[in-house]
C-alpha cells in the first residue's frame, strides 16, 4: 500500500492549495506559489516518492524538475546549495513535521465512526430494543429504549456534517496503491511506519 499525504499528481499547481484547505490555511505556505509549494512537497513531505533520497541536495535537484518549479538562476543556484531563505526553510520545516501515520489513522477512525451512524440509523428501532428475560433465562417480552433512540438519532444528525467534512477532507489522505489485504492491515502498517520514523 502507498500512501500520500497533500498529493499534488494531478493536480494543476494554480489549485494545489485550494485543493488542500489546510495548506492554505497554514501560515508558513501563505507566500508560495503551487509550484513552489509543490517542490517543496517533493523534497520535505514524508509521503514524497523521493523523501528516500538521502542526498539532500539530489533531492532538491530531483523536486525542482519533478515539480516544474523554474526559480531564477541564482535562486536555483542557492536551492540547489540548500541554501534557503527564511521562508523556504520555515515551509519546509513545516512540510516535513506533519505524521502521515496520525493522520491515516484519523481518517480510518472517522469512516469507522460514518458507518457505525449508518448502521445503526439502517437498524433502526431495532438497534434500541432490549429483549427482557425472567429469573430461568426464558425470554418474556421487549423494552424499546425510546429516549436512548431519540437521544442517539439527534446526537448522529448534528454529528453528520462534521464527519462529513473531515472525510471529504480526508486529513490530506489519499491511497494511490493498496495491497492485497488492506482491509486488515491498512492501519496496522501506518502505524508500524509511522512508529519506525519516529524511532529513527
Amino acid at each position: 500500500m502507498i500512501v500520500r499525504l497533500f498529493n499534488p499528481d494531478g493536480i494543476d499547481p494554480r489549485s494545489y492549495k485550494t485543493t488542500y484547505q489546510e495548506l492554505a490555511e497554514t501560515p508558513e505556505f501563505t507566500t508560495f506559489s503551487g509550484k513552489q509549494l509543490i517542490f517543496i512537497w517533493y523534497y520535505a513531505n514524508p509521503t514524497s516518492p523521493i523523501i528516500d533520497i538521502k542526498d539532500n541536495k539530489e533531492r532538491a535537484e530531483q523536486a525542482l524538475k519533478i515539480s516544474q518549479y523554474t526559480p531564477e538562476r541564482s535562486r536555483k543556484e542557492r536551492i540547489l546549495s540548500l541554501n534557503f531563505d527564511d521562508d523556504m526553510e520555515k515551509a519546509i520545516d513545516a512540510m516535513g513535521s506533519y505524521e502521515p501515520g496520525a493522520r491515516y489513522i484519523s481518517w480510518m477512525l472517522v469512516k469507522k465512526v460514518f458507518e457505525e451512524y449508518t448502521e445503526m440509523v439502517n437498524d433502526g428501532k431495532e438497534a434500541f430494543t432490549i429483549k427482557k428475560f425472567d429469573s430461568e433465562g426464558a425470554e418474556v417480552g421487549e423494552v424499546f429504549d425510546h429516549r436512548g433512540y431519540v437521544g442517539a438519532t439527534k446526537d448522529i444528525v448534528l454529528q453528520l456534517p462534521i464527519l462529513i467534512d473531515k472525510l471529504e477532507k480526508g486529513f490530506g489522505i489519499s491511497v494511490v496503491k493498496k495491497g492485497e489485504s488492506d482491509e486488515d492491515l491498512e492501519g496496522a502498517e501506518m502505524i508500524r511506519m509511522w512508529n519506525q520514523s519516529k524511532n529513527d
